[in-house]
């Protein structure tokens, strides 16, 4: 094939513009943004800084953690008991960071019937409802409690209770907005 059939193959006539004919599909603004920023070479290595920051900002209360992961005691009457410091020294804020940390990246990942953006949306909206939540449960604590653990509040299952009640209180407003 000579160079001038290669290029009269290529040229299109000015009717099949006007039909569409050679167009590329236009993007939505988001696609076209992500493409115009994966483009470039320093904008890649400020989206791996940022994961590498994320993931570190998220795993922090693991891997600065001087406890061991698990670890055995025998106790007087000769029996061995397991358990883990690392996960015993934990507070709410820690599990849910770790949680959220591992599952909305794979919720995001994994191919459902709805579009990333509602996906997107749901894990955002799930994220500020355990934030509120965690936070709510704290002030409650710390409000009923206080300094000694007498009356209702010194209940084991308060916690619980109380989690699931300010849990319930934050989905209603959530649902309601």
């Amino acid at each position: 094939m000579s160079h001038d059939q290669r290029k009269a193959e290529q040229t299109i006539s000015g009717i099949d513009v006007m039909r569409g004919i050679g167009a590329a599909e236009a993007k939505s603004f988001w696609a076209d943004a992500w493409s115009r920023v994966v483009a470039r070479f320093g904008a890649k290595l400020g989206l791996l800084w940022i994961g590498i920051i994320g993931f570190f900002a998220v795993f922090a209360p693991v891997i600065a953690n001087g406890l061991p992961l698990w670890t055995t005691e025998t106790t007087a009457g000769g029996q061995t008991i397991g358990y883990s410091p690392l996960f015993q020294s934990l507070n709410a804020t820690d599990i849910m960071l770790l949680v959220g940390g591992v599952l909305a990246p794979v919720f995001l990942l994994i191919p459902v019937p709805m579009s990333r953006q509602w996906r997107l949306g749901l894990v955002c909206a799930v994220a500020l409802q355990a934030g509120v939540t965690v936070v709510l449960v704290a002030m409650l604590q710390y409000i009923a409690v206080g300094d000694s653990p007498t009356g209702f509040t010194g209940s084991p299952t308060f916690p619980l209770v109380a989690s699931l009640g300010c849990g319930l209180v934050v989905a209603v407003a959530l649902f309601w907005m």
